[in-house]
């Protein structure tokens, strides 16, 4: 078995906030709407992602992102990455904390 160390490369991210969710902002690029389906007694399931980023709502959409391996679910708190193709995918908070460090990238 090897190990490797992950490159060092910047990458751009945006955070889902319930504005974007609710419509009052602007959708991040790639993120898409979808209408959900009504869950157990006729009621749409919560939106919601753990630990300090929780926010409860019902709502009537989901958001998704096309990713290379194929629709990915967004939630509000999820980090939305541009990767080094240009490529978009989600990550939960907690890992994107764990393994990111905000840093200032020259004009």
């Amino acid at each position: 078995m090897s190990w490797f160390v992950k490159k060092p490369i910047a990458v751009e991210a945006v955070q889902f906030t319930r504005e974007m969710a609710e419509g009052s902002v602007e959708l991040p690029e790639g993120v898409k709407m979808t209408r959900r389906t009504l869950g157990p007694y006729k009621r749409f399931p919560e939106y919601a992602n753990d630990g300090k980023y929780l926010t409860n709502y019902s709502t009537c959409h989901a958001h998704h992102v096309e990713t290379l391996e194929g629709r990915m679910d967004v939630q509000i708190g999820d980090w939305i990455i541009t990767g080094v193709a240009g490529e978009k995918y989600p990550c939960k908070p907690y890992i994107f904390d764990a393994t990111y460090d905000k840093v200032e990238v020259p004009a």
